[in-house]
């Protein structure tokens, strides 16, 4: 099993302002389309671990970008700023009920 993306074709990169939901979700897609099926156990063991630094480094990238985001979602949440605050425009009664 090799782990690569497939090519893009041309021009189907989306417009990099209000496009980061999209190429969030492509690259969700495209990594369940490569692990879809995946049988962890059958793989040699070079394989496994190499699969397995992968991921871990994936994972670690994601982990930050979902700290970043919460950071920044539960600042603009704070009840303090009032009608303002994400929370009170969700009809949540502090960030952290937003958040969850």
């Amino acid at each position: 099993m090799t782990l690569t993306a497939p090519p893009a074709a041309a021009g189907s990169m989306p417009e990099y302002e209000g496009s980061r939901v999209a190429v969030t979700a492509q690259a969700g897609a495209l990594l369940t389309s490569v692990l879809d099926g995946v049988r962890f156990g059958q793989l040699h063991d070079s394989e496994a671990v190499a699969v397995l630094a992968a991921l871990e480094g994936l994972g670690r990238k994601v982990d930050g970008a979902r700290v970043r985001a919460t950071t920044d979602i539960g600042a603009r949440a704070e009840t303090d700023l009032g009608s303002g605050s994400l929370a009170f425009k969700n009809g949540c009664r502090n960030w952290v009920e937003f958040i969850t």
